[in-house]
């Protein structure tokens, strides 16, 4: 664990954990999820945004999101329904 809710070092605030692995370790959807954005940011690297299933089997944007950055592959494309 890198970083826990609230503010990580570089000072930002956010509502997440951060969880370090090392170089090449496969990303595993830690539940249903949909792809909501594959980029590329200049402190994030490549990045995917993925919203969770929600308990009424939808992807509407209102439950979890999940980021996934400094990847140095990315296999999803938006709009993709990845299973856990």
């Amino acid at each position: 664990m890198t970083s826990r809710f609230g503010s990580p070092r570089d000072g930002s605030r956010h509502e997440g954990l951060d969880v370090a692995v090392p170089v090449g370790t496969p990303v595993v959807a830690p539940v249903d999820l949909k792809v909501k954005e594959v980029n590329f940011g200049q402190k994030a690297g490549r990045f995917i945004v993925a919203d969770a299933v929600r308990e009424n089997g939808t992807f509407d944007g209102d439950g979890y999101r999940v980021t996934f950055a400094h990847l140095s592959d990315v296999q999803v494309k938006d709009g993709q329904v990845v299973q856990r």
